[in-house]
């Protein structure tokens, strides 16, 4: 009667184990079957002219998981400088197939001199891993480009000789003299 009652006793073991491993094979799939990713944790826009706008930043939004996953909201902070772009491809209507993406189409636009106002973007999705992604967004805004002056005047030269030299200063802020070129 021990050996059967061993005999019992084991082969419960084996399916109790059994049972544990298809479990957590279930969940496990489950829980991986929707996940995303984003192409970067942040961007950075330097030296912006202000009252213009920046080059484009891309950043790319990954469905990594198993299952299609559907966006519900792409933004970023609201009264911040920075927009996203028609061109993107990450819409709130968006649906993600596994291993597709779409790309987010960042600017800057100053209106201020200096730092800029910190922003996020924000693209929240219906994914169970990763879900609601962001990315934080900074920038500096710099004035244009001046030049000390706009004409110069060489008066009458003979053809095949040299003039007295003119210099002109470019620089991005009024005064400063920056780089002096000799015509």
């Amino acid at each position: 009667m021990s050996n059967r009652v061993e005999s019992l006793a084991g082969k419960m073991h084996s399916v109790v184990v059994l049972s544990l491993v298809a479990a957590f094979s279930l969940f496990s799939s489950t829980y991986a079957a929707a996940q995303t990713s984003v192409s970067a944790t942040s961007v950075a826009f330097v030296n912006v002219v202000v009252g213009t706008s920046s080059s484009p930043h891309a950043v790319t939004f990954t469905n990594t998981g198993t299952s299609s996953i559907s966006l519900n909201s792409v933004s970023v902070t609201a009264g911040a400088p920075y927009s996203i772009a028609s061109s993107s491809t990450c819409l709130s209507t968006t649906t993600l197939a596994k291993g597709a993406h779409c790309t987010v189409i960042l600017n800057l636009s100053p209106t201020v001199l200096g730092v800029q106002p910190a922003g996020t973007l924000t693209i929240s999705s219906t994914a169970t891993v990763g879900g609601t992604q962001t990315v934080a967004l900074s920038g500096t805004g710099v004035n244009p480009t001046a030049l000390s002056q706009t004409v110069l005047a060489f008066g009458n030269v003979p053809v095949g000789t040299a003039s007295a030299a003119k210099t002109i200063a470019k620089g991005r802020t009024p005064g400063f003299a920056g780089v002096a070129v000799a015509v």
